[in-house]
């Protein structure tokens, strides 16, 4: 008697720790797409992020060039499909005739000195001193702009 009460318990809490694996999202409402745009931000971020460790690692040598440009062209692929996925979620809110909400620029600390070498927003290389991004017109904000800002006004 005691192993079948153990056996259920068991069970039980092994359905309850499975439960979100069995979920089917249902489309259709708006904390749904929400939520699409958070993931899909939440891919983009860690692609970009992922790009910056890749380019740091090279930069210190310890990655060889086939392996570099491999992971590259991965992780970019990874990038490019989930900012494809956000514009179609910008256009179809657009469609619906809603404004589509999107985050501002924010630039983490970079291996570089504080300047990223890659746009948060599109992923796209910088160059060296722009505080807009050449391909999606992104404000960067940097630590040495804020303070200098600050200092301006």
């Amino acid at each position: 008697m005691i192993y079948l009460a153990l056996f259920l318990i068991v069970v039980g809490v092994a359905l309850f720790v499975a439960a979100p694996l069995f979920e089917t999202a249902t489309a259709g409402g708006p904390g749904d797409a929400d939520s699409e745009r958070s993931r899909l931000e939440h891919e983009r971020a860690l692609a970009v992020q992922a790009l910056r460790d890749l380019e740091f690692d090279h930069e210190m040598r310890k990655l060889s060039e086939q392996d570099w440009s491999e992971l590259r062209q991965t992780l970019e692929a990874r990038a490019l499909r989930a900012m494809a996925a956000l514009e179609k979620l910008d256009q179809a809110a657009a469609d619906r005739g809603l404004r589509a909400r999107k985050r501002p620029v924010r630039i983490a600390d970079a291996p570089t000195g504080g300047r990223p070498r890659f746009c948060p927003e599109c992923g796209q290389p910088l160059t060296a001193g722009a505080n807009f991004c050449g391909q999606c017109g992104g404000a960067l904000k940097f630590p040495e702009n804020q303070q200098d800002a600050r200092s301006h006004g």
